[in-house]
């Protein structure tokens, strides 16, 4: 009867992924080297299963009465959605909106009047669409320096 012959093996096999990579699979191994916000401009791949987009505006000079501009858009779709909007010098009558592009009939969101000379923000939005940040002027003059930033998150 021939004799059980055992297979001994080497060492098992590490697996070397960059460090960066090595971070978002095990957050807890080293947490002090996470920055304090996530973008995927700098910090891509997302850390600690994080996936985030950012897209902000350069201040738009001379905004026109009863004129539309698109100040910010996502790449690609997220399930939840946030925007804000810094007015300028804007009075009463900014509204911003939600502009969701989908293949076939682009949907928009509810305008929401934005307050005279503060900024103003929405945050948590369910979309799961690629979106881009609306602003449609109906102030009575000429809106200086507004910016807007858009934000897009999943979990997975």
């Amino acid at each position: 009867m021939p004799a059980v012959v055992r297979f001994r093996g080497g060492p098992t096999p590490e697996i070397v992924v960059p460090r960066r990579v090595g971070l978002a699979l095990r957050p807890e191994d080293d947490r002090e080297v996470i920055p304090v916000r996530v973008t995927l401009n700098k910090n891509a791949p997302p850390f600690a299963g994080e996936l985030r987009e950012e897209q902000s505006s350069q201040p738009v000079k001379n905004f026109a009465v009863d004129a539309q501009v698109t100040l910010a858009t996502l790449r690609r779709p997220w399930s939840y959605v946030g925007w804000a909007v810094d007015p300028g010098n804007a009075g009463a009558g900014l509204t911003a909106q939600l502009r969701i592009l989908t293949r076939g009939l682009d949907a928009y969101t509810a305008p929401v009047v934005i307050p005279a000379g503060r900024p103003f923000a929405l945050v948590g939005l369910i979309v799961g669409a690629t979106c881009e940040l609306v602003v449609v002027n109906g102030t009575a003059g000429v809106v200086r320096n507004l910016r807007g930033s858009i934000w897009g998150m999943s979990e997975r």
